[in-house]
Formats: structure tokens, C-alpha cells, sequence
């Protein structure tokens, strides 16, 4: 919400300290905005690795946690549930990016869901059906995304991410996205 230039100048002109407990007082009412002074201000770029590792164990232990359930009950894991999974997942990512602007988690952790998820439920995405049609959508947007932010990382990161993005690339020409895919121009590799 933009403010208003009158209200702007009243706030600059309060005294200091009711500025800053004005401040404070705005900060507090949004918790992402406190972990991203808290990363900035406090545990500094020297932390990114140890934040994105924590990310990628919340992943790892939502991820595990599904593939047992789906071994225990075949039935539990559908294309529509998978989809609100990976979409829980991607929140976990959605705030590390907020928090730090790490890039190479950006793309490295969306490719992860991606690809664990698929594995989770191959069958999911032999051919168009109803009950894939949400799915479907979404892997292709996702990978869209992917794809433009993989093409914007250096060389480097781009060859360390290569084996999964390939996978990914796979996946999508080779099941019901692949009419989403050619649309969309996703290269057969990378």
C-alpha cells in the first residue's frame, strides 16, 4: 500500500524514539519480514548453505513421510493430493527464497519436489485423465519457472543441477505433459 506523501513527512518528522517504536512495532507483524532482517542483520551470507540444508531436510522428511504412507496405503496418494504436496512443499521454498534470495535453491529444491514427487506417483502422468487434469498444469508451469531461473544461473550451478533437470526434461516429453511441454518450447535437454 502506497503511503501518502503528507502521512510520510508526519512519521519522519516524530521524534526518534517513537519512529523507532513505530518501527519495531511493524516489524513484528510480519514473520517473514523478521527472518529476513534476522538473516541479513545477524547470521549473514556465511549461513545461506546451513539455511537451504534445513530447507532441503523439511523436504526430504515431508517427502519420506509420504512414500510411506503411499507404500502403507496404495490408495491414499492420488494426482489431485500429490499436487496439494508439492504445493505445501513449495512453500517451504517460496520463504527461503524470500528470506535469503538464494537463487540456486530457487531452482535446485523446486527440481527436487518435482522430481521425488513424480517418483512418488509415476502412473499419475501416463496420459491426460480427469483426475490429472490440475496436475498436469502445474508440472508444466513449475518446470517453466525452473527453467527460466536454471538458464539465469552460472555455469557451474547449471552443471551440477544438469543430471535432475535432464530427468525432469524426461519426464515431462515422455508422459501426458508433453503436449503442455511442446507448447511451452522446454528443450529435450539441457
Amino acid at each position: 500500500m502506497a503511503i501518502n506523501p503528507e502521512l510520510k513527512r508526519a512519521i519522519l518528522d516524530l521524534p526518534e524514539k517513537e519512529r523507532v517504536k513505530l518501527l519495531l512495532k511493524l516489524i513484528g507483524k510480519d514473520g517473514v519480514l523478521i527472518k529476513k532482517l534476522h538473516y541479513q542483520l545477524i547470521e549473514g551470507v556465511e549461513s545461506l548453505d546451513e539455511k537451504r540444508n534445513e530447507v532441503i531436510k523439511k523436504i526430504d522428511i515431508k517427502l519420506d513421510y509420504l512414500k510411506g504412507i503411499t507404500e502403507k496405503h496404495t490408495s491414499y496418494l492420488s494426482p489431485g493430493m500429490l499436487l496439494v504436496w508439492m504445493r505445501d512443499l513449495s512453500g517451504f521454498v517460496n520463504e527461503h527464497v524470500l528470506v535469503t534470495k538464494d537463487k540456486l535453491a530457487d531452482v535446485e529444491l523446486r527440481l527436487q519436489i518435482l522430481n521425488r514427487g513424480c517418483d512418488l506417483l509415476p502412473d499419475a502422468l501416463t496420459e491426460p485423465t480427469r483426475r490429472n487434469k490440475t496436475l498436469i498444469p502445474y508440472i508444466a508451469g513449475r518446470m517453466k519457472f525452473i527453467l527460466s531461473k536454471y538458464n539465469s544461473l552460472h555455469e557451474d550451478y547449471q552443471y551440477d543441477l544438469k543430471e535432475g533437470m535432464n530427468k525432469m526434461l524426461s519426464l515431462v516429453h515422455h508422459s501426458a505433459v508433453s503436449r503442455l511441454a511442446k507448447e511451452l518450447g522446454f528443450p529435450k535437454q539441457v
